[in-house]
């Protein structure tokens, strides 16, 4: 009976100390675990501010565009003004020419 008690002491001492090792093993695992989690947070929030500074570039970008398009949109009134004050300039010109040759010829 000693010796079945020796035995079963034996199993459980090898037990208890394969279920050590497998702790040990498990905790080791979670704290590597743990260590690449804290390592996609991280990577997790530099994504987000680059996103947060690529949108406000964005943003920015399309400001400027708008700005750049009402320039435009001035420019082309600006010249639409100077091609109609050109075209009465020359029709005034070419009038008082006309005028001219006419009044060169009676005399």
């Amino acid at each position: 009976r000693i010796a079945q008690l020796l035995g079963e002491t034996e199993a459980l001492r090898e037990f208890a100390d394969e279920q050590r090792r497998g702790a040990s093993k498990a905790a080791e695992e979670l704290q590597r675990l743990a260590r690449l989690a804290v390592g996609l947070e991280a990577s997790a929030k530099a994504v987000k501010a680059e996103e947060a500074e690529a949108l406000a570039e964005e943003a920015a970008a399309w400001q400027h565009f708008h700005r750049l398009e009402a320039d435009l949109e001035a420019i082309r009134g600006l010249a639409r003004t100077f091609a109609g004050d050109l075209d009465r300039e020359a029709r005034g010109l070419l009038a008082t020419a006309d005028t001219d040759d006419g009044d060169a010829g009676v005399e």
